[in-house]
Parts: structure tokens; C-alpha cells; sequence
């Protein structure tokens, strides 16, 4: 059975009154204030109920059935890996994603646990591709996670729940996923759906690596995934651990066969986009490859394992398109 909710998240009020005092934009009440008000919520509230109403009505939309099965593909594919072994018969949960809906975030899951995520973005030619995908807790998105942030930054009350004129909605734009804040009579604000950085106010729209001329994973017949550089598990991957990969030369990386071998032969390296580092979420530790063969006649796609975990897993096309690579000393 096909799952979906909506992500555009017209909020409503759980618990605070119209007359809920609000700081003034950009104040910020004290760390351990605002973390005291948000474990005493917890506390109250183990369950934690929905801090976020999901919107219904105009924002429902059905799954197109193409994406559907596609993402059932990538997911039986996937599953036959041992990262992602326990995505083998998991449920799928729709939820797409603004602007515009030409993105959808998929959820796997098993037995009431997340096990990990897809995005997916429809193509101009008509289909869709996989933008990126992820195994492990870390998934994007967190209605949760975003409710801690701002509350710890003094701009919502800490309880669960959000004021009736708090406006958010999920957007994805080239490897970035973002989360858009809009607060009474404020500019809106982006914060990375991933690691809740706020993101400057022209982030996401300098998130511009072409797709339309990237190699990615489409909806073809013939999805076949080859296990050629598991993700190795380095401690301290944190490129700002150590910046002595900035005094490296940039590598010389045309296509996803150099990157497996500098892979391979590195261990990690660090992706970087100078200038434009927050519009992709960089820099970040890359530490293996998963080559796809979409087709019997189409070239191997590449997807590159970044991160501390190793567990997000992005188009090499696109990141060569984006930035560039950096050896780890």
C-alpha cells in the first residue's frame, strides 16, 4: 500500500495561545534557557505528539505511479547490499516537496523504524532520477529536529507545537535539502534540512549544478547496482578536524572511474565548492562509490558516500559539476 503525506506544512498551533509572546527577530534567549523549556516539554510529552500538522486538502497529491516504481526498483536494488539489507520488504512513505512539487522524499521503513531515504526529482525530458539517498537515523527533513533548532534559538515557544502564523514548507534543490521559515512579518529563512545550518539568503538559489545534463539514476528498465567501493568507515571525517586538506592541490577528477580510484587509493577525500560551500552543504569527507548500470546500452552512474557516516550518497556527476576534490593529509 502506497503511503504519502504532504511536507508542505501549513502549521497550526498545538498548544500556544494567540496572545503567546514572541522574542523579536534575531534576539535569542539564553542556550540553557531554551534547552531546560525544551527537555521539560519532552518530558511532559514522552511520546512527543506531531509538532507539525500535516496539511491536507490541495497540498495531497497521489504518487505518480512512474515514481512509485521506480522507487520500489532503487529499494529492492539497494536492499541487496549489505548497508542496506534491512531495506528489504520495508514500506515506503511519500512526501513530496516544494517548490512546486518536483521533488518527493521517500522514507523507508520497518516495524515503526526509519531505516533511510530517497529523493527523487522529476525530470525536464519527462521520468525522474535520483537525486540522493541515505541509510542509517540521519534522514532530512525532521519535523523535530527543526522545532529543537529554532526553540534553542529563541525565535519559537520551547513546548512541542508551533504558532498558527509560523509558515514552513520542504524544498530540495540540487543536493540541497532545505527547510523554508517564514515568521510574522519577517524575510523568510532557509535552514539546511540536514544539519540545520542557517543557510544565507541566496544559498538555494546559487544551488544551480545542471541535472538536466548530469549522469544520474532514471527510470529505466535494467536497474542494476554494482558493489564496487563500500563506504569506509574512517574515524574523525569531519573535514575541520583538520585543515591541512585545504593546503592540497585540487585533484584531478573528470569522471566517477578517477574518483573510485582516488577513493580507493586515499581511503577519503574532502568535497569543496569555493563560494558556494552553503548552497551544498560543504565541505564534506567522501569515502566511497556505488556505480549503478541504469541500462544494458547506458553508461555506469556513479554515487559518491559522504559525510561523517558515509551514509549519504550523492551523484558523482554532480558534485564534479559543483565543486572539486581535496586529498586528505
Amino acid at each position: 500500500m502506497v503511503r504519502m503525506v504532504s511536507l508542505a506544512l501549513k502549521v497550526t498551533a498545538l498548544t500556544c495561545a494567540v496572545s503567546c509572546a514572541w522574542p523579536a527577530w534575531g534576539s535569542a534567549v539564553p542556550q540553557s534557557a531554551a534547552a531546560a523549556g525544551i527537555a521539560a516539554a519532552k518530558a511532559a510529552s514522552p511520546a512527543r505528539t506531531a509538532l507539525l500538522r500535516i496539511a491536507s486538502g490541495s497540498d495531497m497529491q497521489a504518487v505518480p505511479a512512474p515514481l512509485e516504481s521506480f522507487a520500489g526498483a532503487v529499494v529492492r536494488e539497494l536492499s541487496s547490499q549489505s548497508e542496506f539489507q534491512q531495506w528489504d520488504g520495508a514500506a515506503i512513505d511519500y512526501y513530496p516537496l516544494g517548490p512546486g512539487t518536483h521533488s518527493w522524499l521517500a522514507i523507508v521503513s520497518k516495524d515503526s523504524k526509519q531505516l533511510g531515504y530517497l529523493i527523487f526529482t522529476a525530470r525536464e525530458e519527462g521520468g525522474y532520477m535520483l537525486s540522493e539517498y541515505g541509510s542509517g537515523p540521519a534522514i532530512p527533513y525532521s519535523s523535530d529536529a527543526l522545532h529543537d533548532r529554532l526553540a534553542e534559538d529563541g525565535l519559537i515557544p520551547a513546548h512541542p507545537g508551533l504558532p498558527a502564523n509560523v509558515q514552513i514548507q520542504a524544498q530540495y534543490s540540487a543536493m540541497l535539502p532545505v527547510w523554508k521559515v517564514t515568521l510574522p512579518g519577517k524575510p523568510a529563512m532557509y535552514i539546511n534540512a540536514l544539519t540545520l545550518e542557517l543557510l544565507p539568503a541566496n544559498a538555494v538559489s546559487a544551488s544551480t549544478a545542471s541535472v538536466s545534463k548530469t549522469a544520474v539514476v532514471t527510470n529505466q528498465n535494467g536497474l542494476r547496482l554494482e558493489a564496487s567501493s563500500p563506504a569506509a568507515k574512517i574515524d574523525g571525517n569531519d573535514p575541520y578536524d583538520d585543515l591541512l586538506w585545504m593546503t592540497s592541490p585540487r585533484l584531478n577528477i573528470r569522471r566517477g572511474d578517477d574518483l573510485l580510484k582516488a577513493v580507493a587509493s586515499g581511503g577519503s577525500l574532502i568535497f569543496t565548492a569555493p563560494g558556494r560551500n552553503a548552497s551544498y552543504g560543504a565541505p564534506f569527507a567522501v569515502s566511497g562509490i556505488q556505480t549503478w548500470s541504469p541500462a544494458a546500452s547506458a553508461p555506469a552512474v556513479s554515487y559518491a558516500a559522504t559525510g561523517r557516516a558515509g551514509t549519504r550518497y550523492l551523484p558523482v556527476s554532480m558534485l564534479m559539476a559543483a565543486g572539486e576534490f581535496h586529498a586528505r593529509p
